[in-house]
């Protein structure tokens, strides 16, 4: 009897195990399809800083002021707008100057020509004395010589001499005269100097040529 009665209980609590395992299961399986809460959020954590610099991609802007910043885009626009003044350049006065035609060009070249001619016409020029030079120059029979001696003035001669140096004629300046004449024919071909003396003082000296044709 004692025997059948244990076996019977064991037997018993062997079921109510497996009874109560089925029942946990199954209300496990029942809360993991229906509890859906939730979860709790976590604590923010702070960003962490390297250096005094925040590693967040786009920190907060603080104490943005939305006056100066249109204030700002005024003032750029403003500026980019602007044109610039236009510069002024300065205009320099010409004075008025008298324009040259043909008549006056004329005038103005033959005054020049005969200026020139005047100031290489003559050999000396002086208030007591005034001689031209030689011409024709060259010379072929003969050459001339214009010349004025004052009340005054004291003897006055013209000598020639050769390329080396020799004299080949000399010729006194007569006051009651104003022209000399000077032969030349029998002169040979070639180069003479002629030089004025005034009281014995030489004034001035020249080249006349002679070319015998």
């Amino acid at each position: 009897m004692k025997p059948t009665l244990q076996m019977f209980l064991l037997l018993a609590a062997t079921l109510a195990q497996m009874l109560a395992g089925r029942v946990f299961a199954q209300s496990d399986r029942n809360k993991s399809r229906l509890d859906i809460k939730p979860r709790p959020r976590s604590e923010a954590v702070a960003p962490a800083k390297l250096n005094g610099f925040s590693l967040l991609r786009n920190p907060p802007v603080k104490n943005l002021n939305p006056n100066r910043a249109l204030s700002i885009n005024q003032y750029y626009r403003n500026l980019l707008s602007a044109q610039p003044a236009p510069r002024q350049t300065a205009v320099k006065q010409i004075s008025a100057e008298p324009v040259a035609t043909p008549s006056t060009v004329a005038v103005v070249v033959e005054r020049n020509a005969e200026e020139q001619a005047a100031s290489t016409d003559k050999l000396y020029s002086s208030e007591r004395l005034t001689v031209s030079n030689l011409y024709p120059n060259p010379a072929n029979e003969y050459t001339l010589v214009d010349y004025s001696v004052g009340a005054t003035t004291g003897q006055a001669k013209l000598s020639f001499f050769n390329v080396l140096g020799s004299p080949v004629g000399e010729y006194e300046l007569d006051r009651s005269e104003r022209r000399l004449r000077i032969s030349t024919s029998e002169w040979t071909n070639g180069i003479y100097f002629y030089q004025l003396a005034l009281e014995g003082r030489t004034l001035a000296t020249k080249k006349l040529l002679v070319r015998h044709q």
